[in-house]
């Protein structure tokens, strides 16, 4: 009988623990490589803050992030873009100041506004056509690029991890306006704002 045959037993007893060890491998990767939330808050304690971070790109390169943010105001409206609040709803807009060197990557921040029982509200749910005859209306509301369209400064292809060069040099500060959709009686108190887990900014409304 060979060694094999003897040992087959054994050898199939190993697989489960095998996979396990290279499930939990894989688990601490994710967990030390790739974070996975926004566990890191930046509380400005007022309307204006600067989120500073070290984030890994698509290239696998790290940089370093530095961008100043205020809160210039939140009110309600009636639409925003097209949208409108459904029934039992009303739509904030948030208007913000953003400043950074004109080097840094800063494409497609996450947005959230934060009532004063602490539940956040992004951009899902709670949107009609704020005209009910447009044929082409959609409620998907894509991520905000959160840097001016025509000068939105260095990126990185999400695919090839390539730079792409900015049309335009961006401004050391442009606004960004957006809007989100709160129940009724809910007012906003915070502003979260974030560009790569698990760092984020916390500024307070005005």
């Amino acid at each position: 009988m060979s060694w094999f045959k003897r040992n087959i037993g054994w050898l199939l007893a190993l697989i489960p623990a095998l996979l396990l060890a290279l499930a939990a491998s894989s688990f601490r990767y994710t967990q030390i490589y790739l974070p996975l939330d926004w566990t890191q808050p930046i509380n400005a304690g007022s309307a204006v803050g600067t989120l500073e971070q070290t984030y890994r790109g698509y290239d696998d390169q790290r940089r370093q992030r530095t961008v100043t943010v205020e809160v210039l105001g939140v009110a309600p409206v009636e639409s925003f873009g097209g949208h409108a609040a459904v029934v039992g709803a009303t739509m904030w807009q948030l208007d913000l100041l953003l400043s950074a060197d004109p080097d840094q990557h800063l494409m497609h921040c996450e947005i959230e506004l934060v009532d004063a029982e602490g539940t956040r509200y992004g951009f899902e749910g709670g949107r009609r056509a704020a005209d009910p005859d447009d044929p082409f209306y959609s409620s998907v509301v894509l991520t905000p690029m959160c840097v001016p369209e025509d000068a939105p400064g260095p990126s990185l292809n999400p695919i090839t991890g390539e730079p792409v060069e900015s049309p335009e040099v961006r401004p050391d500060s442009w606004e960004l306006a957006t809007a989100m959709v709160l129940p009724d009686g809910y007012e906003p108190q915070q502003v979260r704002i974030g560009w790569d887990k698990p760092s984020f900014l916390v500024l307070d409304v005005p």
